[in-house]
């Protein structure tokens, strides 16, 4: 009797290893299956950022406020306060919003987002306030945000002159340290891209 239970035992202690292997398995199996982790790419803490050119020389001058997110396969940047200024007449004023990126020489306009009318005209001297305004960037999850800065192209025709003027946030907007800053106050720094 002693035999027949011992070699019972054995049988059920070697279905439970069996047993336990499989779900060890099946566990490890449908670990790989699963997306991957978000990561640092999941949404961020919005980072808050000004941008002027007021007191440059150029026909339109642009002062953004506002705060800038990474989600999945964008920037998302919330403008709170934005608005023009013109020393000249100007037409068919637009927006866009982008990524400077330093060269070698100089600095590039990188991943950029779509194009947005923002006003008819703007005559010599008028000063004007925007709406609320939230611009996306297409963005690759595998772009490094550290050594790009906030960059607002303001496009539109004097005459007959087609018209681009960049207005940028200062260049380290993006290092983490800048999550716990305090929201900037006003007037910004102009910045040369």
């Amino acid at each position: 009797m002693s035999c027949e239970w011992e070699d019972a035992l054995r049988d059920t202690t070697m279905i439970l290893r069996t047993l336990s292997c499989f779900a060890i398995a099946v566990s490890l199996g449908s670990a790989a299956c699963r997306a991957p982790s978000p990561g640092p790419l999941a949404p961020v803490t919005p980072i808050a950022f000004q941008a002027s050119s007021l007191e440059s020389q150029y026909a339109v001058r642009g002062f953004f406020a506002g705060t800038v997110a990474r989600e999945r396969g964008r920037l998302v940047v919330l403008l709170h306060d934005a608005r023009l200024r013109s020393s000249a007449p100007v037409k068919n004023v637009r927006l866009r919003v982008g990524l400077g990126r330093r060269l070698a020489e100089s600095w590039e306009f990188e991943p950029q987002g779509s194009q947005l009318r923002v006003r008819d005209s703007l005559a010599r001297g008028e000063d004007v306030q925007l709406d609320s305004l939230r611009l996306t960037i297409p963005l690759g999850d595998e772009i490094i945000l550290e050594p790009h800065w906030l960059v607002f192209e303001i496009a539109a025709r004097q005459g007959r002159e087609e018209l681009t003027i960049y207005v940028c946030s200062v260049k380290d907007l993006f290092r983490p340290e800048r999550l716990t800053e305090p929201l900037p106050s006003g007037e910004a720094d102009m910045y040369r891209c």
